[in-house]
C-alpha cells in the first residue's frame, strides 16, 4: 500500500492509446491509495462552432449572434 494522501484523481481522455494507457495507471494508482477516479473526455469542437482568435469574437458580436 502506497503511503500517498491523494483523495481524487482526474484523468483526461482524448480516445488515444496514450490516454488509455494513462486510465490503466490512474485506476492502479486509485485502488492503491483508495482514490476516487473522474475522468474528463476531451474532444475538439469543430471551428464552425468555435473561435479561432478574439478578433473573431468582436466580430461575432457585432453581428448580433
Amino acid at each position: 500500500m502506497l503511503d500517498y494522501n491523494v483523495k481524487k484523481i482526474l484523468v483526461p481522455l482524448d480516445g488515444s492509446q496514450n490516454s488509455f494507457r494513462g486510465l490503466n495507471k490512474a485506476i492502479y494508482f486509485a485502488r492503491q491509495c483508495g482514490a476516487t477516479l473522474t475522468g474528463l473526455y476531451v474532444t475538439q469542437k469543430p471551428s464552425k462552432y468555435g473561435f479561432d482568435t478574439v478578433e473573431d469574437i468582436d466580430s461575432f458580436k457585432r453581428e448580433g449572434k
